[in-house]
């Protein structure tokens, strides 16, 4: 059960495009407020947010664009996230790090991404949310046979992945963006539960960006390596069903 309360919770939902975060932020909502996209072409260029009630409590649910194309495209849409939230009401915050379950082996660097610009202390505030669980669980079962325990799948990420779940301190969610009725009611029962742990567990602190500068143990943006290991890529086959040469087609969105 949720723990209700009176006041705002801004949710952002960060990740990469095609993970899903504007069909989770409609889900949570209960509205179709934010444009979907059908594959991994970016339909999310710019910081939009709405507000809702869901099981007592109050959201403000903020989408943003993923992350893709060169460098100084990069820099304009981290930009457009920063500024996203620095408009959003001031109170109690979630951070949403949305990967699908299929692309999660690389997710560890994408995420430091944002790590570069709202400080590692965005992780004390932060639950990572696997997307496509129905779309894992349908290609698991075409190549093992059998219905797989979903949470051997975290078990299964490879140690990079298992840092950013650490750094999380190993707060996931699992979810099915396609279900529909009583099942998608309790899966957001739980994803808003956890939300309000997590606010709870901060005792409803507001979260402060922390000033960045050459002397922080943050990464700088242009010393993370983007491309995906080739090596890591093939590995994902015994994850999540998919191989190299559809993986490094993904990787430039990334």
């Amino acid at each position: 059960m949720s723990i209700p309360t009176q006041q705002e919770i801004t949710t952002m939902l960060l990740g990469p495009s095609g993970a899903g975060k504007s069909r989770t932020a409609n889900n949570l909502l209960g509205n179709t407020v934010f444009s979907v996209g059908n594959g991994y072409t970016p339909i999310t260029i710019k910081c939009k947010s709405r507000t809702g009630e869901r099981f007592g409590t109050q959201l403000n649910v903020i989408d943003t664009p993923g992350i893709w194309g060169e460098e100084k495209e990069k820099k304009v849409l981290l930009d457009e996230i920063k500024n996203g939230l620095q408009k959003s009401n001031e109170g109690p915050l979630v951070f949403l790090l949305v990967t699908e379950m299929r692309r999660a082996v690389d997710v560890h660097k994408i995420f430091l991404r944002y790590q570069c610009l709202f400080g590692k202390n965005m992780f004390k505030y932060a639950i990572v949310l696997f997307t496509n669980l129905d779309v894992w669980k349908e290609r698991y079962i075409d190549d093992i046979g059998i219905d797989p325990d979903e949470h051997q799948y975290i078990k299964s990420l490879p140690d990079e992945a298992m840092q950013l779940l650490r750094k999380c301190e190993n707060r996931y969610v699992l979810f099915d963006n396609k279900c529909t009725g009583d099942k998608m009611e309790k899966q957001l029962r739980n994803l808003v539960n956890e939300i309000t742990q997590l606010i709870a567990l901060n005792k409803d602190e507001v979260f402060k960006e922390e000033r960045i500068d050459e002397k922080s143990d943050v990464p700088r943006r242009q010393d993370i390596d983007w491309k995906i290991n080739v090596g890591t890529i093939a590995g994902i086959g015994t994850i999540a069903g998919i191989g190299t040469i559809a993986g490094l087609i993904l990787s430039k969105f990334l």
